[in-house]
């Protein structure tokens, strides 16, 4: 793996992110709206009372961002190139797969980290919440979060690979599944019990709830956190070898250069 290649595909990245105004609004401008919106509601619900529910409230969705913003750079790495027709020209150099997705995987981070301070910028302004008090379990719990994010991106880059660009729409709308049962805004808890053994599959469920416990005073939960990490390594190496293999896949039926007729 050569860095150098690595380094030329992120400012490849850049170079695209530069000139396209629809990055910049799905990234920083749905980012931004979203966590006033959710600042504006946990003041609405604060002055009925309830400031607990109005913390989590808007402290997930500052932590949502790194699930989506990386989830959504990996994917969009792949279309932005399928859509100029030049992804699998990419390849006639020695530039390989696993760079290229290891540079879409650290633009990924650092577009989240920037959409993340944003929102905390404009969640502190607007409710006065800080995250400085979570210390060093602050980026362990946006480690964990960005892993999640990568994994998703394998999942939606596989699903590409398998049925081409009519499935792009999901680069958009598959991550947002686990926001209702993923234990982000509210405590896993209180869920229906009918759905409640899916929020347990989740690793937002426990990273959130220790988030919260923390919020609340209490130390970090380490137990919920190592079966977080389990839970993350698990749906990261499955959805990596699931990409590997329809990455495969495509190459032998030609699915791959066909992407871009």
């Amino acid at each position: 793996m050569s860095l150098g290649r690595i380094n030329t595909v992120l400012l490849h990245s850049w170079y695209h992110f530069t000139h396209s105004m629809e990055t910049w609004v799905d990234l920083f401008w749905n980012s931004s709206i979203q966590i006033i919106l959710f600042s504006f509601l946990a003041t609405a619900v604060s002055k009925g009372g309830d400031t607990t529910s109005a913390k989590y409230m808007v402290v997930g969705m500052i932590f949502w961002n790194m699930i989506w913003v990386n989830q959504y750079a990996m994917a969009l790495g792949i279309l932005w190139e399928t859509w100029s027709r030049s992804f699998s020209s990419l390849f006639i150099s020695p530039l390989s797969m696993n760079e290229f997705l290891v540079a879409q995987m650290i633009s990924g981070c650092i577009k989240s980290f920037v959409a993340l301070s944003m929102s905390m910028i404009i969640a502190s302004t607007i409710h006065g919440i800080s995250l400085f008090p979570l210390g060093i379990w602050f980026f362990v719990y946006c480690f964990e979060l960005m892993i999640l994010g990568w994994a998703f991106g394998f999942l939606v880059l596989s699903l590409i690979l398998r049925f081409g660009t009519d499935v792009q729409s999901l680069s958009w709308a598959i991550v947002f599944a686990i926001q209702p049962v993923g234990g982000i805004f509210f405590p896993s808890q209180y869920l229906p019990e009918s759905v409640r053994w899916i929020s347990s599959l989740l690793p937002t469920s426990y990273l959130f709830a220790s988030l919260h416990g923390q919020l609340a005073g209490m130390p970090a939960d380490i137990e919920r956190i190592v079966l977080a990490t389990a839970i993350n390594c698990v749906y990261f190496v499955g959805s990596y070898f699931l990409f590997q293999h329809q990455y495969k896949m495509s190459r032998i039926t030609g699915r791959f250069a066909r992407m871009e007729s």
